[in-house]
């Protein structure tokens, strides 16, 4: 099994608050932007400036209502349990991605 399959799965099978884990990230990633700027580089993307990923993280990436985030946690949403076989056609066919 590849290590990106292997790591998406120990993910599906981990007790984690998805939903905090994404509100936290975000807030992190807001509270960055706002200090950085224009100009800055982004560590982990080079030929990324700070207005890029703040051009990027605005258009591509959505912030969830906080009374979705409250529904989430009462329903104590877990990710469903996928298939390997499954996981691995969506890597590959439906996402592009490679595997080895």
């Amino acid at each position: 099994m590849s290590v990106l399959v292997d790591s998406v799965r120990r993910m599906t099978e981990a007790n984690v608050d998805y939903a905090g884990v994404i509100e936290r990230e975000s807030a992190s990633a807001a509270d960055a932007l706002a200090r950085a700027p224009l100009a800055a580089r982004v560590p982990s993307c080079p030929d990324w400036s700070a207005a890029d990923l703040a051009y990027h993280l605005g258009t591509y990436h959505v912030t969830l209502p906080r009374d979705f985030l409250t529904h989430v946690r009462k329903a104590r949403y877990r990710v469903p349990d996928v298939p390997e076989a499954r996981l691995l056609e969506i890597l590959t066919h439906d996402l592009g991605i490679g595997v080895d």
